[in-house]
């Protein structure tokens, strides 16, 4: 299946229609939900410092409840150095964050959901899937 990126799970617990229809899609498809714990790090990171933080943090644990967080293991620790090398050496880099986020999606072979493609094009390799206009996920 694919790997939810954070943008999605915030538009989901947001109410934005599109990306209620991509989840429910997924769920729906039994396609195992996904993503990967730098997300989880953003998520929780906004719902601290937001001014509904004890709302906020509730639902975000009520979300990830129902994924698999992927963890970053010793092989995306090996891609993660891959991109970020590719990156410098065409002296395009990327956030802080993406680049571990997108090392954890190539070590699995996945695809990542996202709105948030400028982001990430300048990896080599990642599959993207914009949910915000995607008619539904990936079998």
């Amino acid at each position: 299946m694919t790997i939810l990126d954070t943008d999605c799970i915030i538009q989901f617990l947001r109410g934005n229609p599109r990306a209620i229809n991509f989840v429910q899609s997924a769920r729906k498809k039994d396609n195992a939900l996904k993503t990967t714990a730098f997300t989880v790090s953003e998520l929780y990171f906004g719902a601290y410092i937001s001014s509904r933080s004890a709302k906020n943090t509730r639902d975000v644990k009520d979300f990830l409840a129902q994924l698999t967080i992927l963890d970053f293991t010793e092989a995306a620790a090996i891609v993660h150095a891959q991109i970020t090398a590719d990156l410098k050496s065409k002296g395009n880099p990327v956030g802080t964050i993406d680049p571990f986020i997108a090392s954890i999606v190539l070590s699995t072979e996945e695809s990542l959901v996202t709105r948030n493609s400028d982001h990430f094009t300048a990896i080599d390799r990642l599959k993207l899937l914009n949910w915000d206009v995607a008619p539904s996920p990936e079998p």
